[in-house]
Order: C-alpha cells, then sequence, then structure tokens
C-alpha cells in the first residue's frame, strides 16, 4: 500500500473504515488509468453512503495472467529505473 499515492490511500482507508475491508482488489497492480476509475467509483460510493455494488466492482476484477503481467512489468520498471540510476 506505500507504493500509492497519499489521496489515493486515504480515499482506500477511509472506504475500510466506513464499510469494512475491500474486496480482494490489487489496487497497487492497476494501471494507473484504472486505478483512477478505482479510485472514483470508492468516492461515489462514500458519498451515497453505500459499498459498492456488483456492477461497479466486476469493472476491477483482473485475471489471473492480466496481474502476472502487471507484475513483471512493475518489476522490470523498478529494474530499468534501478539499473539508470545506477549508472548515473
Amino acid at each position: 500500500m506505500e507504493q500509492l499515492e497519499e489521496s489515493t490511500r486515504l480515499i482506500i482507508e477511509k472506504y475500510r473504515r466506513r464499510f469494512g475491508d475491500l474486496p480482494h482488489l490489487p489496487a497497487i497492480e492497476l494501471d494507473a488509468e484504472l486505478r483512477g476509475r478505482f479510485v472514483a467509483a470508492l468516492e461515489r460510493a462514500l458519498s451515497r453512503n453505500m459499498p459498492l455494488f456488483d456492477y461497479e466492482l466486476q469493472e476491477f476484477e483482473i485475471s489471473r495472467s492480466r496481474q502476472l503481467w502487471l507484475r513483471l512489468k512493475r518489476k522490470i520498471m523498478r529494474l530499468t529505473t534501478h539499473r539508470a540510476s545506477a549508472r548515473s
């Protein structure tokens, strides 16, 4: 969770305090656009004072192969960033 922006982390924590834990959704592994839509859905749920609807959650379900691809992509980005900073 430390890899998320502060505003995103605050919204997720506020949702958890009000409605209990989130469904198993890897917010860290979502790309920036999907993560933004996820946070917007959480904000809508908070404003209407109701948990996320099932149809809202379906948009953010990620297949196992997609999870693996996103993890690999993030790992490669981290390694290339680390390598580039080590060369400097």
